[in-house]
């Protein structure tokens, strides 16, 4: 059997980028051996009523937070596309263009429990595989949907991930750091200096765009 390039895919608001997001990434992306990781910024987020940052600003935020990091990519297919950011377009979307690899979203354990609520969610098993990162205050419920799911589709082996396309859920422990983007957002609208919780570029970009002084 072939073994599948993996790529993994990392779609959010990222209002702004921080340190969570990318060293949840850089760990996912060493320990799963990922080929690449794709940030993936949304346009009109589906699940979230509130973006304080332009696109045009979250991109150019990201950019700078993963300059330096070359396994990590920006992909802005989601902010050119003018529809709601529904996550199996983009998959479509990403299949279309990168041919035999495997996909790998990356969600959040509460984001995952939430799959059901999504966009023509049974297709996303269709185009690629799920990780899953764990949180030790989250767990789903035995009698719910995901749980379902999870009997039917989890693997414990991340290895299994490379020899089938699609379909499978990878549960995966990584570094939690307790840093929030509408906390970054917070201290910043009240005057404090978020530094240490997102790279330096980012907050002097955010300084000198003046954003979420009103968040």
């Amino acid at each position: 059997m072939n073994k599948k390039n993996l790529i993994g895919i990392f779609g959010g608001t990222f209002d702004p980028i921080h340190y969570g997001h990318l060293r949840m990434a850089l760990e996912l992306q060493q320990c799963l051996h990922l080929q690449e990781v794709r940030f993936i910024p949304c346009q009109k987020p589906v699940h979230k009523k509130t973006v304080y940052a332009t696109p045009e600003q979250r991109l150019h935020m990201l950019q700078l937070a993963i300059s330096q990091q070359p396994t990590f990519l920006l992909d802005d297919r989601e902010i050119k596309r003018i529809t709601p950011s529904y996550m199996v377009l983009t998959l479509e979307s990403l299949k279309k263009e990168l041919g035999e690899a495997s996909l790998c979203l990356i969600l959040g354990i509460d984001a995952f429990a939430g799959l059901p609520n999504w966009h023509r969610w049974q297709e996303i098993f269709n185009l690629c595989h799920i990780i899953a990162v764990q949180r030790p205050d989250f767990t789903i419920p035995s009698s719910s949907q995901i749980a379902s799911i999870l009997q039917e589709r989890q693997i414990t082996d991340s290895h299994g991930l490379q020899n089938k396309p699609s379909g499978y859920v990878f549960l995966m422990k990584s570094t939690l750091l307790q840093i929030s983007a509408s906390d970054i957002r917070h201290q910043i609208a009240n005057q404090k200096n978020p530094r240490y919780l997102l790279p330096d570029l980012v907050l002097e970009y955010i300084r000198e765009q003046q954003i979420y002084l009103d968040a």
